[in-house]
């Protein structure tokens, strides 16, 4: 049976024996599979699948796009992971090593999308002065709503904060504005709460002067 040249639509050719019935049901079919539009199912429910096809799971709200081998993903929608955050109050004669919250708290909670997927951006103005010493500003997550509270999922550490000092000139202070966004996989569904924290590497006097924490999930 010859095939239209753009879809590959079938149909019959004029010496083929008439019958119309499976004819329209072979089109059809094949319509279904070209042009059928966005497949709706489940994660669990996925269909066989067919290059160029593209899925909607209704459970994890996420679009998906089968290349051939895999069920890709490529956007998820009425996302309601998200918030932010901004704490002004100056914090100045840091000396402690470890990593501090501070007064007020800098944080919120949040329940993480269908994904897992989040990003954590931190921000601020911090300080330095003291020469050979650095002031950090970087964050933690912990499971639960209670900020501040819960079991430890991703702690403080210099890997994933802001950092400034070590060269300080003896009258002024190292200063640093800025943020950072850093990508976090943690369990779907799951309600955790994330704060700002901040510590120094050694006895300097550090200052974080503003403070900014935002959560959005990845698509």
């Amino acid at each position: 049976m010859p095939n239209t040249a753009n879809l590959s639509l079938p149909y019959p050719s004029l010496s083929s024996a008439p019958n119309v019935p499976q004819d329209i049901q072979n089109l059809a079919a094949a319509l279904d599979a070209k042009v059928g539009g966005v497949i709706l199912c489940t994660s669990a429910t996925r269909p066989t699948g067919r290059h160029g096809a593209v899925i909607y799971e209704t459970d994890t709200r996420t679009f998906r796009l089968y290349d051939g081998t895999n069920w890709l993903r490529l956007s998820m929608v009425n996302e309601s992971t998200s918030g932010r955050v901004n704490e002004p109050t100056d914090i100045t004669g840091i000396s402690s090593t470890s990593p501090t919250a501070g007064t007020p708290v800098c944080g919120l909670s949040f329940t993480a999308p269908p994904s897992g997927a989040v990003y954590v951006t931190v921000g601020g103005r911090i300080e330095s002065s003291s020469g050979g010493n650095e002031t950090r500003l970087g964050f933690e997550i912990r499971a639960g709503n209670a900020i501040g509270s819960g079991t430890v999922t991703l702690g403080p550490d210099f890997t994933r904060a802001l950092t400034v000092g070590t060269a300080v000139n003896t009258s002024q202070p190292a200063v640093l504005n800025a943020s950072l966004r850093y990508p976090v996989d943690l369990t779907p569904g799951t309600v955790y709460n994330v704060r700002t924290m901040h510590w120094v590497t050694g006895a300097s006097n550090g200052a974080v002067i503003h403070r900014t924490l935002i959560v959005e999930p990845a698509l």
